[in-house]
Formats: C-alpha cells, sequence, structure tokens
C-alpha cells in the first residue's frame, strides 16, 4: 500500500515543524510545507498530494479559501487548520467543500481522526463517482426496458429500450405519473400498491397492463426494489419489465383448448388415462377412478401404470408400451390384460392405446370385460375374504394412505388411523369412545346431516369441501361417508374417510387461473401453433391451426402435412417466394435464439383469403444444425380490415376538418400543435407550414388569458371533467390584432390528442360591450342623478324610477312598482293629466313633452311640494314611453328668500377666510422644517421656503408635479416611498420615519418624516408632511457605529492573536515532548498542554461571543471535559463522565481561573484515581445558588491516601488549584469518603480597571 501523501499550508513555522512532525508519527508523508497561497496552488498541482491540510490566513496576496477554491479543480480533499471560528469565516469555508475543519489549538488524536475520515471519505466518494458509472452503463445497454419513479409515482427515468417497446419519446414520459401509462382498470391497482411496494422494498412479477403510444396495450410482467439515500431514506424505484402480451395470449388460447380436451377427455364413457413415458399416469378420467378405486389426485403424476398389471402381464405390457414409441405398426392397438384395482382385485381389461402426435405421451382405453367372472371367483372366495376381514381392515385403517374414522351410532370412535390423528393434530390424545361432536365442536348442522343419512344407510361425498377449524384456520377436504353393517340389514355405525387436499386445491386454483388466461390469449388473438420436422420434412398441425385456416382434420385427413403439400394447399403462387426465403433463413441461421416474424395471405378452402402473421423459432441439435423449427400463425385479417377502414374514415375527417368553416387545430398532451385547418391559416395568418409541429397552441392565447388556459390544460390532463371545455378567451393573430373567441376543446379518444375549435365572436363581443357600456352609463347617471328620473308608458303606468324619486316622494321600490303616475300628484291636478294622456292617444300630441315646467307633488305622507319638470317622449318597437326628470325646489324657492341674508354672511366668510390664510401663510413660510402640502393623488399643493431652499426649485417647479416626477430621491428611496404613499394616503397611521433626499448641490440630507391629514366632508383630501434635517444626527450616529465596529474587530483579533500564540506554546511543549523520554516529564508537558488549551477555549468562546466579554460556562466546561477525556484517550465505557451544569454565563476573569481548576481536578482523576484499568464515574456540578455558585468536581476511584492535606502539597496541580480558589475570592472543601470530592463556592468577579 502507497504512503499517504499530505501537503501541509501552515505560515507559522513552529506550528508547522510541530504538525509535520505529527502527520509523520502517525505514517503519513508530508513532502512539503507552504506558507502562502500561491505557493500552495503551485505544489498541489506539481506533487498531487492524497490531502492538504490548509489554515485560513496565510502570508501573500490570497488566503487560504481563495487558495482551494483554485485546488478543488484538482479533486484533492481539503481540512482547515485554523484558529478562526467565527461563523462568516466558516460560512466561507463551507463554499469550497472542505472534508473537514479543526480549531486551533489541536488535539493531536483529533487531527488524527479527522484525517483518517477525510482520506476515508475521498476514497468512498471516488468509489461511489465509479459505481455510478458502472450504474449508468448497465441501465443505457440493459436489453430489458428500465423505469425510475420518485416517491409520488412520477417518473424520474427510463432506459431507451422502455421508450422503443412503448413508443414514446422521453420528453413524454419523464415527470408524468406512472399512472397514465397505463390501461383502464389499473390506475387503482396501481395506486393501492405502490404504497405496499415503498413499505416492502421489492416487489416481483408485477403484472399491468399498458398503454402503447399508437393505442395498443400490452401486458408486462414488473420486478423491482427501492433505492434509499445514505440516510436510509426512499430516493427511487428501480424497477425492469418483460412484455408478456404474447404468454398472456397464449395461455388464453391454451387454456380453451385444454378445456375442451378435458371436456371430451372426461365425459367418454370410458376408463381413460394418458401415460407419460416413463409409464407414469399423469391424467385419469372419473371413470378411471371408479374402476382403479384411487382418486385422481392419488393416480395423476404419482402412480405408474404397471402398478394396476398383474405380474404374469407386466413384462409383456412394458414391452408394448416402448415398442410403441419406436414402431407402432408393431403393436396392436388393442388387446387384454389383468388389471389389478385399489382393493387388490384383478380384472379382466380391454385395452386400446395409441400415441399422441407430437408427444412421447399414449393415450389408453380400459374397458372391464370381467364383471361375470368377478362375481363368480367373489362368491368361491367369500368366506375366506370374512373370515380375514377384521385383521385386513385394522391393518387397513392403520397403514391407510387417506385419514379413516369408524363410529358406532352414537357417533362415538371405535377406531382410527394415523392419518386420522395427524390430518386433524390429536397425537398424544385417546379417542376411543369419545363424541366426534365433543372432538370438532366446529362441525355444522349441514355435516351432522350427511351422518344421519350415512346411518340411514346412504353413501355421501365430497370432493373438496371447505372445512372451518374451531381456531380459524380453512382446510380443504375431500370425504367419503359410509356406512358399515354388522349383518347384511343391521347397520353397526359409519366410516368416514378422509383426505387433507389445502395444498393440491391452492395449486389446483393457481393452475386453473394460468390455465385459462392462457385460453383466454390463445382465444382472443386468434393464434395457432405448428410445428416442423426438417428431417422428414412433415409439419405437424392441431385443430385450432386448421380452424385458423377454415379446415380440420377430417378434410385434410391428419394433423400432418409436408410443406409442397401446405404451400400448394394454402398459400396463393404470388405469396410462395416470400415464404420459401423465411423458411431458408430459418435454416440456415447460426443463431440458437433466432426469432423472425413474416405476413403473407392464404387461401381458405372456402375461398377466403385471410392475413396470416407468422412468428418463427428454431430448435437445434448439438451439432448446431437445424432439426426443427416451430412457430404461432395470427389471423391479423380484421387489423388490415381495420387499416384500410382507418384510411377511408381518416380521408372523410380530413375533408370535414377541412370544410367545417370554423377555424380548427388538433395538438397533443404537451400543447404542440398537430393539424390545423384552412379556417385556422386565414384567421390566424399562419400557414400549417410555420404551425404544425413548430407552434404551441398556448402561443396564440393573449398573456391575459394564457396563464388561465394553462391552468385549465393541465387540469384536463388529470380530470378532464374537472374544467370547463367551452369558454372565451382573446388570441392575437400573426399581426398582433386581438380576436375575442368562443373556444371548444374535446379530447380524441384512445389518442393523446386534443381538437380546439374557435368561433370569432370578436364583432359580437364589441356590439355587446358597447350596448352594455351604454346601459351602465344610462344606470349610473340615472341612479347617482340628484334629481328623480321615472319613465312610464302612454297609459300613465310607472316601469322605471330612480333612487332619487323614491327619497323625493317617500315611497320604497315595492311600492311604487306598477302603480300609476297619477298617484303621485295632488287630487285636483289629476283630472287635468289624464286628459292630457287621453289626447296623446288619440291625437299624438301632448302639452308638456319637450317642456320644462313647475307643478306640485304628493308625498306617500300626503304633504305636497314644488318640483320642476322636463318631459321627453321616445319610442320603441312602434310603443311609446315617456321620461321625466324632477327636480325638487323646495329648497330653491326657500332659498330665494334667504338669498339677501347669504349674500351678506357670504361678504363677512371671505373676509374671515382672508385673515385665517394669512395666519397660516405666516406659520407655514416660517417653518424652519421642509413642510410639503401633498394631495391625496400625490401630486404637490403646496410647499413652504425651507423646501425651496433645501431642493433648489422653485415653487412653479414643485406645485402641480408629482413626488415620483421630482429628481430629489435616490432610485431606492424613491421606490420605497412609492410603496409607502398608498398607506398615507388610506390614513393608515405610521410613525414617522426616515428618510433621503437629494439637496441643491446634489448632496444627500437625511430627513425625519412626520405626516397628519386634512380632511373635507370625512374624506382625506391632503397629507401635511413635516420634514425635519437629521443629517448630523446620522453623521453622529454613524461614527459612534464606526468606532463601536473598530473595536469589536479589535477585540476580537486580540482574542484570535492570543489563541494563536496558545497554538504556538502548545506546540512548542508537543516539539519538546518527541525530545523527552522520561514519563514523568511527559505528562508534565501534557498537564502544561491541557492546561494552555483551557486558556485557548475560553478565547475560542470569547471571539464568537457577540458581547466579546461574557461565555456560556456550562458549554464550555463540557468541551474542556471532553477535550481531556479524548487527551488522555480514555477508551468508552471505561470511566465515565456525569455532567449536571445549569445555564450560567460568566465574565472573563472568573471563567479562565474556573476553567483550569476544573482542567487540573479532572485531570487528576483520570491520571491518578482509575489505576489498573479500573471502571468508574467522574463528575462535575456547576450550580447557582443566589450571587453565588457553586462547582463540585469529584470521582469514585481510589481517591487520597488518609490523611493528606491537599492545602499543603508538593505537588503543582493542588497548588495551582489553591491559588486559583483564592484568586477567585471563594473557599474549597474536599470529601474523601468515597473516592474524592472537591466542592468549591465562589462569586463572579468584577472586573478592575488596568493599570
Amino acid at each position: 500500500m502507497s504512503v499517504v501523501k499530505i501537503l501541509l499550508v501552515e505560515d507559522e513555522s513552529i506550528e508547522a515543524m510541530d504538525i509535520k512532525r505529527t502527520l509523520e508519527s502517525f505514517g503519513y508523508q508530508v513532502p512539503y510545507v507552504a506558507s502562502r497561497g500561491e505557493e500552495a496552488i503551485k505544489k498541489a498541482l506539481e506533487l498531487m498530494p492524497d490531502l492538504i491540510l490548509m489554515d485560513i490566513i496565510l502570508k501573500g496576496e490570497i488566503n487560504g479559501i481563495e487558495a482551494v477554491s483554485e485546488i478543488n479543480k484538482l479533486n484533492i480533499p481539503v481540512i482547515y487548520l485554523t484558529a478562526h471560528s467565527e461563523e462568516s469565516t466558516i460560512e466561507r469555508a463551507k463554499l469550497t467543500m472542505p472534508y473537514g475543519y479543526i480549531l486551533k489549538p489541536y488535539d493531536a488524536v483529533e487531527l488524527k481522526y479527522a484525517v483518517e475520515l477525510a482520506l476515508y471519505k475521498n476514497k468512498m466518494e471516488k468509489e461511489l463517482k465509479e459505481s455510478g458509472k458502472k450504474f449508468h452503463l448497465l441501465f443505457d445497454n440493459s436489453p430489458l426496458p428500465y423505469q425510475s419513479l420518485d416517491e409520488n409515482g412520477f417518473f424520474l427515468d427510463v432506459n431507451q429500450v422502455w421508450l422503443d417497446c412503448l413508443g414514446y419519446s422521453k420528453d413524454e414520459v419523464i415527470g408524468k405519473n406512472f399512472a397514465q401509462f397505463l390501461a383502464p382498470g389499473y390506475t387503482e391497482q396501481f395506486k393501492k400498491n405502490f404504497p405496499i411496494f415503498k413499505s416492502a422494498g421489492e416487489i416481483h412479477d408485477v403484472e399491468f397492463e399498458m398503454k402503447h403510444k399508437d393505442g395498443s396495450h400490452i401486458f408486462v410482467s414488473f420486478e423491482g426494489k427501492i433505492g434509499y439515500d445514505e440516510l436510509g431514506r426512499f430516493k427511487q424505484t428501480h424497477c425492469i419489465f418483460q412484455d408478456i402480451s404474447q404468454r398472456i395470449k397464449a395461455e388464453k388460447n391454451l387454456k380453451e383448448s385444454e378445456t375442451y380436451y378435458k371436456a371430451l377427455f372426461e365425459h367418454s364413457g370410458v376408463a381413460t388415462v394418458i401415460i407419460d413415458e416413463n409409464t407414469t399416469i399423469s391424467l385419469a378420467n372419473t371413470e378411471f377412478e371408479k374402476l382403479s378405486g384411487y382418486k385422481r389426485g392419488e393416480i395423476e403424476g404419482k402412480m405408474s401404470w404397471t402398478e394396476f398389471v398383474v405380474k404374469e402381464d407386466l413384462e409383456k405390457m412394458k414391452e408394448r408400451h416402448n415398442l410403441r414409441r419406436t414402431d407402432i405398426s408393431a403393436v396392436p392397438t388393442r388387446y387384454e390384460f389383468k388389471f389389478i384395482d385399489r382393493g387388490g382385485n384383478i380384472k379382466d381389461i380391454q385395452l386400446e392405446a395409441d400415441m399422441i402426435p407430437g408427444t412421447k405421451k399414449s393415450s389408453a382405453f380400459l374397458l372391464d370385460i370381467t364383471e361375470a367372472k368377478k362375481a363368480e371367483k367373489q362368491l368361491l372366495k367369500s368366506q375366506k375374504h370374512l373370515k380375514k376381514r377384521d385383521e385386513e381392515f385394522k391393518h387397513f385403517i392403520d397403514s391407510a394412505p387417506v385419514a379413516i374414522a369408524m363410529f358406532d351410532t352414537q357417533m362415538r370412535y371405535i377406531a382410527v388411523s394415523n392419518r386420522w390423528i395427524e390430518d386433524y393434530n390429536f397425537q398424544g390424545q385417546e379417542l376411543t369412545g369419545k363424541s366426534h361432536y365433543d372432538v370438532f365442536p366446529e362441525i355444522t348442522d349441514e355435516l351432522k346431516e350427511v351422518h344421519k343419512r350415512a346411518l340411514a344407510g346412504s353413501i355421501v361425498s365430497a370432493d373438496d369441501d371447505k372445512f372451518v377449524r374451531a381456531d380459524g384456520s380453512i382446510q380443504y377436504v375431500k370425504w367419503e361417508v359410509q356406512p358399515w353393517y354388522t349383518s347384511p340389514a343391521e347397520i353397526g355405525g359409519i366410516i368416514i374417510f378422509s383426505e387433507d387436499i389445502t395444498e393440491r386445491v391452492k395449486a389446483e386454483n393457481e393452475v386453473k387461473k394460468s390455465e385459462k388466461r392462457l385460453e383466454m390469449g390463445m382465444s382472443i388473438a386468434n393464434l395457432a401453433y405448428w410445428e416442423y420436422d426438417v428431417k422428414s420434412d412433415m409439419f405437424t398441425f392441431n385443430d385450432q391451426f386448421y380452424s385458423l385456416y377454415g379446415t380440420s382434420k377430417q378434410q385434410e385427413g391428419s394433423y400432418q402435412m409436408s410443406s409442397q403439400e401446405y404451400t400448394k394447399r394454402f398459400i396463393p403462387p404470388e405469396e410462395s417466394p416470400i415464404v420459401a426465403k423465411e423458411v431458408a433463413k430459418a435454416l440456415k441461421t447460426d443463431d440458437p435464439d433466432y426469432f423472425a416474424t413474416v405476413q403473407h395471405r392464404i387461401i381458405r378452402p372456402d375461398g377466403k383469403e385471410r392475413f396470416m402473421l407468422i412468428r418463427i423459432v428454431v430448435v437445434k441439435d448439438e451439432k448446431g444444425q437445424t432439426i426443427r423449427t416451430m412457430g404461432v400463425n395470427q389471423d391479423i385479417t380484421e387489423f388490415k380490415l381495420i387499416e384500410g377502414d382507418l384510411a377511408i374514415s381518416e380521408r372523410r375527417y380530413r375533408a370535414l376538418f377541412e370544410n367545417s368553416g370554423t377555424p380548427i387545430l388538433a395538438f397533443n398532451n404537451n400543447g404542440i400543435i398537430l393539424m390545423v385547418n384552412s379556417e385556422w391559416e386565414r384567421i390566424s395568418g399562419y400557414s400549417r407550414e410555420e404551425v404544425e409541429g413548430k407552434m404551441n397552441w398556448m402561443d396564440f392565447a393573449h398573456p391575459d388569458y394564457r396563464t388561465k388556459m394553462m391552468e385549465y390544460h393541465q387540469q384536463r390532463l388529470k380530470e378532464p371533467d374537472s374544467v370547463p371545455n367551452k369558454y372565451e378567451a382573446v388570441f392575437m393573430n400573426k399581426t398582433g390584432v386581438k380576436l375575442t373567441m368562443y373556444v371548444t376543446v374535446v379530447e380524441l379518444p384512445g389518442t393523446d390528442w386534443w381538437l380546439a375549435s374557435a368561433l370569432d365572436i370578436t364583432d359580437l363581443k364589441n356590439t355587446q360591450k358597447a350596448l352594455e357600456k351604454n346601459v351602465l352609463r344610462f344606470r349610473a347617471l340615472a341612479e347617482n342623478a340628484i334629481e328623480g328620473i321615472i319613465t312610464t308608458d302612454a297609459h300613465g303606468n310607472i316601469l322605471y324610477f330612480n333612487h332619487s324619486l323614491m327619497e323625493m316622494f317617500g315611497y320604497t321600490s315595492d311600492e311604487l312598482e306598477g302603480i300609476k303616475l297619477a298617484k303621485l300628484m295632488p287630487e285636483r291636478y289629476r283630472r287635468k293629466f289624464l286628459e292630457i294622456l287621453k289626447k296623446f292617444r288619440t291625437t299624438g300630441e301632448h302639452s308638456l313633452v319637450g317642456r320644462t315646467t313647475e307643478t306640485t307633488g304628493l308625498k306617500k305622507d300626503d304633504t305636497e311640494f314644488p318640483f320642476e319638470m322636463s318631459l321627453t317622449k321616445w319610442e320603441i318597437d312602434e310603443e311609446i314611453y315617456f321620461t321625466s326628470i324632477i327636480r325638487d325646489i323646495t329648497e330653491r324657492k326657500k332659498g330665494e328668500e334667504l338669498r339677501e341674508k347669504g349674500e351678506e354672511l357670504r361678504k363677512r366668510g371671505e373676509k374671515a377666510l382672508r385673515d385665517s390664510e394669512k395666519k397660516y401663510r405666516t406659520l407655514f413660510e416660517a417653518d424652519p422644517d421642509y413642510t410639503i402640502l401633498l394631495r391625496s393623488d400625490g401630486h404637490l399643493a403646496d410647499v413652504n421656503q425651507a423646501a425651496i431652499d433645501i431642493t433648489g426649485l422653485t415653487r412653479d417647479e414643485l406645485v402641480g408635479k408629482s413626488f415620483t416626477d421630482l429628481k430629489i430621491f435616490p432610485e431606492e428611496e424613491l421606490q420605497l416611498n412609492i410603496k409607502r404613499f398608498p398607506g398615507l394616503a388610506k390614513s393608515k397611521k405610521l410613525t414617522p420615519f426616515e428618510s433621503k433626499i437629494y439637496d441643491a448641490n446634489g448632496e444627500i440630507r437625511f430627513i425625519e418624516v412626520k405626516q397628519t391629514f386634512i380632511e373635507l366632508d370625512e374624506k382625506i383630501e391632503y397629507i401635511l408632511l413635516i420634514c425635519s434635517d437629521i443629517t448630523q444626527r446620522k453623521k453622529a450616529e454613524d461614527e459612534i457605529k464606526s468606532s463601536l465596529k473598530e473595536k469589536e474587530v479589535l477585540l476580537q483579533e486580540v482574542h484570535h492573536r492570543v489563541k494563536n500564540n496558545m497554538q504556538i506554546i502548545s506546540s512548542l511543549l508537543n516539539l519538546q515532548k518527541q525530545y523527552v523520554d522520561d514519563k514523568e516529564a511527559v505528562n508534565v508537558l501534557m498537564e502544561s498542554q491541557n492546561r494552555v488549551k483551557s486558556m485557548a477555549m475560553i478565547h475560542e468562546k470569547l471571539y464568537k461571543s457577540e458581547d466579546l466579554v461574557h461565555i456560556e460556562i456550562s458549554e464550555y466546561i463540557e468541551n474542556l471535559v471532553n477535550g481531556l477525556f479524548y487527551s488522555y484517550a480514555v477508551e468508552m465505557g471505561v470511566i465515565t463522565p456525569i455532567l449536571e451544569l445549569e445555564s450560567i454565563t460568566l465574565n472573563m476573569e472568573t471563567a479562565v481561573p474556573l476553567g483550569l481548576i476544573v482542567s487540573e481536578i479532572v485531570s487528576n482523576s483520570l491520571k491518578y484515581g482509575f489505576p489498573d484499568e479500573r471502571k468508574g464515574k467522574i463528575w462535575v456540578y456547576l450550580k447557582k445558588r443566589g450571587d453565588e455558585y457553586i462547582l463540585t468536581v469529584g470521582d469514585n476511584g481510589v481517591g487520597f491516601p488518609e490523611g493528606f492535606d491537599f492545602k499543603n502539597t508538593e505537588t503543582l496541580g493542588l497548588q495551582l488549584v489553591n491559588n486559583l480558589v483564592n484568586q477567585l475570592d471563594g473557599e474549597i472543601t474536599l470529601d474523601t469518603h468515597n473516592g474524592t470530592l472537591f466542592e468549591i463556592q465562589f462569586k463572579e468577579l468584577k472586573y478592575k480597571d488596568r493599570i
């Protein structure tokens, strides 16, 4: 392993020497020590070290942080080793991404671990990058589709195989939710199972149906795992899938075919079996169950047919079995043999056997021809059989492969088989004599009824009965219940035969599901399987193949056919070269995984032409020669016809699209325009070439409408019915003309296309707006008019009136609605009014139209008042209407009487106003503050002389101008005042605020602004701003702040320098240790280092403290104690520190001696309190009681010798402790009952001026 090279960058030579030797003592190589940033950059490039230790403050033009910024380009890890710990420095250092940050004075062990961690982290990062490269290489070249989802199911990445499989581009996938690519019915399945996937961490064989871009669907099977980050949190999914569409279709077709053959097999009426080449019976029907006495589950896949053949016939039967598979013509298809059933009974059987084409299996039909002989033999042997019955029955019960139990007529147990005990978990229990219903309390009334029927003589059975046990578990049981007899006429009880078939039922259910999927797939896809043997030049087909080709085995004579006959029978001459070419390729290929597809036409026997899709694979022998091809043919005629229909349909819809007379465009989910018609070209001004595939349909939307339309579109993609599909919007054509359009958006089913039609309603909207504007103008005029306005028809019925008229006459709206106008007149005027109306209806003349007259009105309270009225006649749709404007002249009449008195009062008021204005002007102009009268709209109404003088502008240049137009504010101040002004104008209560202006000389002046409001009729009309010049005050404040900042920086630098010097002292002590062999001397130097470090930590805390005088002592003591444990290399768990420190802040005068006291006592405990690796505890308590503090430091170690006087000792450490306690004006006591316990009481020292 190569030596690690470390470049050291440190401008303090003593510290550099110490650090270099320390690093070399750890086994590292330090080839160079740099003292400048420029030098460090040069040497880093030259040496390419494994690690750099960098001080921040360096000699030269650039500091350590700036140097690291350049060195980072070399990918070399860096650790900062510095005395600077202020937050701003650390934040700047963090931007360079260092591997560590060690504060001086440092500890050698701390330095060692920091270097090791940095090197390890760098190594791990390099390995992680290499791993990432390998992953992406695997990802990009994976033969399987790959996808990655975030925790909400949105795509993060897919590979090219995924895109090729489903037909999408990457832009169409990334960021979309996985559910969008699932077929209907699978979305909810995904939403339900995705959280389970995230919880379990992996999935296997999860099937979905996904949507191809072309609208077709494919079945896929997923495998996946969850990826986690370094903290174990969810990061992303990693999934691959396989296209299993063909498998699903094949499974469905196979299931259908299998169901058909099973039906024939089951209902043939003859005992039938299918026999494998190794003599195992793979399939048996119900008749064979009856013949053999075995159940199907006991036979299929478990028993050989040889077990049913008597010994005398066995060899001959085996010979025929083997010969049938090599030369079928040499074996008779029908012959007799002796058959042994389950009971050991020998039967004479007539057997008819034949091979199943294309397999090594044979089928056998067994006919029982020995019933008469069996009956005769049974009579002869009955006596012997009865004699042995009890013994055989007992043996049968004990060794039976099924569970058997025998009961008396009271359903009490007589005997049970071992299998019964095992199946129902009764090991160790004695069942004989117990009631069956006590043993099985879960037995249902339905089963009890079965027992009753059996006791009455019936035999009852079930093939797969569901039995729910008392503990809730479920067993599937095959059982039979039959009576047993004590005599031919007397039933002694019942026997129950049962078999636990739970696992078989589960397996059969799974097989049934698989078979069903295969059958459905083959049927739906119109698939048929075939094989071709190269040597014999023979095709082998099945009924499904012949059905697909419109023929049958009966018509063709056989399931086999030569290639020449197949071509002649089904392939049109013009298609023969296509087939011949593919067959030649399949026969010549060297690829054992060869796969090809070809399409061609066939002519069925009925003359119909069909299109076939053929998929071909090859089978090779051990020499690599093609010996067989096989494949699947699929009838794709309907697909071809649909393609033709689609082409015709497309032409029709294109004609409708083009000639609809309405602008129409089609766009995809991303908004990209795919098609436009000629009407859209006309109205938009763009040609098809400029639009299709290049522009987004949102590009036509006016900016005011674009955001809303985009929101509609995004929401429509998620929930199509959640947003309107018809709405108004404004579009912009190519020349920038605004067009108001009525837009309709619909989705094209089965695609990601959308159709948008746009009806130009610009003229309609303009007319509507004009009409609405006129109506609004009239209504605003009428409703806000002081005069009363009323409209009637030619019969005097009131149709409209405004608010002023209601107030004038004292009626409510409901009271006036629909009444006669005459009701608003005194009785003496009504007759004349009605005569005028009558005359108008006959002659068309009205004496009051076009005139202004004075008359009298009648209020609701029957009081009369004078008013002035002007009458207008107007006509709509040949209907005549009258509108009157009525002015209440009551006050005018009174005013005329008071006019003379008012004139006199006016003259007096004008004089008082002139006197008041003169006083205001004098005060306004004499105010030394800059005073401005501002209107509520922001324009200056008036300014005093002080404001004119400071700005250097004339009154005319100021008054009447908006404050935003005056060049008297700095730009940032102007923007701030613009934001403030609405608050001023709305009478928000604002405290005085400071602002800045330019004076006449262009210099910035600071002002304090106070404001007050002038209201007229309860409305703010003016804002009075009084601006006091505070420039001199601000300058004084800035000078004070600057002075304080300088002192803070100076004090920080003092603490930094002190800490740096202490690091130099620590380094000198460390260097000295390397030249001292005496252990005691080394301990003395280490103690000195710890004392220096305790004082350095005080300066570190003060350096970070905001007030630079006080520190948080509890945090300081905790760090100090941990540092001492670290320094003395105390193993974890050997000595345990116990700290109970209240949150206390102390000044520097108190903190320094207190820290040294803790350091001395804790160091003494660590060195002497626990010899020979003794375990123990050290505790440090600090509490405040009133104005006093109590420090307790102790341990449960070996303690001091008896009679030890700690106040009169020669040891330096305890002498320092006593002197430091005196320095604190404190008191110290020692308790040695259980180890050592020092208690020190003291008060915080007051700061004293230094002389």
